[in-house]
């Protein structure tokens, strides 16, 4: 019997180190289109040209995709103390660099390594 394919766990070296990794949800094709459509004003324009309301409003959005889709991870934080999960402490995810910020984000949409 098939079985949806809907968590995928991604190797997070890059972001991480040596034997991370994290397992986050896909987005659905309508998720993504319903993001693009709400954000195409944002995702098309520079950052000068974006107002800070709605610069707070996209940064939002994104933060509380990655509070919803990111599904398990062994990340650490720079005293190598685990992180919590996004939905058990939603505030963990401004403890994130910019780049693992970054690569959940692709993850999200399917891109990176996929851990085996």
């Amino acid at each position: 019997m098939s079985k949806r394919q809907n968590i995928i766990t991604f190797d997070s070296t890059e972001v991480q180190g040596e034997g991370s990794w994290i397992k986050v949800r896909m987005i659905t094709h309508g998720q993504g289109k319903m993001f693009q459509r709400a954000y195409s004003d944002i995702l098309g324009m520079k950052g000068e040209d974006i107002s800070t309301e709605r610069r707070a409003e996209f940064q939002q959005a994104s933060d509380d995709l990655v509070v919803e889709m990111v599904f398990e991870w062994n990340w650490v934080d720079d005293d190598d103390n685990p992180l919590p999960l996004p939905k058990d402490d939603p505030t963990v995810v401004d403890l994130l660099t910019e780049l693992e910020h970054k690569f959940i984000g692709q993850a999200l949409q399917g891109e990176g390594e996929r851990k085996k």
